[in-house]
């Protein structure tokens, strides 16, 4: 059996937590163009193959939640508090089937804050997590 994309596995758990209070169209593998409101990336950094015997893999992946200035509060709060919910919610997961697929999650690096991005014009603020998944395909 093939390994499913992981990171839809990971966007489902944040959508389906009530922990998690970004809208599920900003849950996503890019950037929105509007970046003014919290937005999360959750993208695939790297994959080994843990066994090939048993089809076990462990991806890599980086949880990223930003947003600019908002009217709501302090972005680098706004950020950080998002992604310890993420990081809370990531950590406690149970077993979990996706796509025909088990896995457990672990976090490895979190909530800590990114370089602030100026790259768009307006500063736009962050924070992120490490999650390793262990996968049985």
């Amino acid at each position: 059996m093939a390994l499913p994309y992981m990171v839809g596995a990971v966007r489902q758990a944040l959508i389906l937590s009530p922990a998690i209070t970004v809208p599920n169209d900003r849950i996503s593998t890019r950037a929105p163009d509007q970046v003014a409101d919290p937005f999360i990336i959750v993208r695939v950094v790297s994959n080994v193959a843990v066994s090939a015997e048993v089809e076990a893999y462990s991806p890599l992946l980086h949880v990223r939640v930003q947003c600019a200035e908002s009217a709501t509060g302090d972005p680098e709060t706004i950020t950080h508090d998002i992604a310890a919910a993420a990081q809370t919610l990531l950590a406690r997961l149970p077993v979990t089937e996706y796509q025909g697929s088990y896995f457990t999650t672990r976090v490895t690096d979190g909530a800590q804050p990114l370089p602030v991005d100026d790259t768009r014009g307006i500063p736009v603020f962050g924070s992120y997590l490490g999650v390793e998944l262990l996968v049985h395909a």
